[in-house]
């Protein structure tokens, strides 16, 4: 009996197993870095909510004196969650993605906010819709400072590994998605 056709089919077999495992040990390496660089990044973004909340709380005084301070500065950084959220989706938790969403949000919000406030307050004063324009920038000026104060808060807990349930999942009771029976 000719058992040739047996050891190749093994060998095939083998050799398509051993490329599968090198593949998915070459992903699983790619979304660790990706989820560590994604961290790495929320720890810069972190170091940099006191500068953007320095320039939101002088933007808000100069606001009060009826004077305009625009917020232009350094953005926050977006590379890594951008280019690696795809990939390490996996490596997060639910609760853990949920507070991605919402930091990145925070954070392309409030750089949108601070490039574009110089313009639109300007637009403001100029159209004299607005019987007092400076009381609505204090206002929404204040928001952006609460909003960054809860980011700060809430970065801080992420990297303890303790995310806050920011779409109060667990208050209703619900699965994980994809897990409905």
């Amino acid at each position: 009996m000719d058992w040739d056709w047996v050891v190749t089919l093994g060998a095939v077999l083998l050799g398509f197993m051993l490329g599968q495992g090198a593949r998915y040990i070459e992903e699983e390496i790619r979304r660790r870095r990706a989820e560590r660089f994604i961290k790495q990044e929320l720890e810069t973004n972190l170091a940099m909510i006191p500068q953007h909340l320095d320039r939101l709380v002088k933007m808000q005084k100069s606001a009060k004196q009826e004077e305009l301070l625009f917020g232009e500065g350094v953005r926050f950084m977006t590379t890594a969650y951008e280019q690696g959220a795809e990939l390490a989706f996996k490596r997060f938790s639910l609760l853990e993605r949920d507070n991605l969403h919402f930091f990145y949000w925070y954070f392309r919000r409030t750089d949108e906010f601070m490039e574009t406030y110089k313009d639109f307050a300007l637009r403001m004063i100029e159209s004299k819709h607005i019987k007092a324009p400076f009381a609505g920038f204090v206002g929404v000026i204040g928001d952006f400072i609460n909003q960054m104060n809860l980011a700060q808060e809430m970065v801080k807990e992420f990297l303890d590994g303790k995310p806050r349930d920011v779409l109060y999942r667990n208050l209703h009771d619900l699965p994980e998605p994809g897990r409905f029976k």
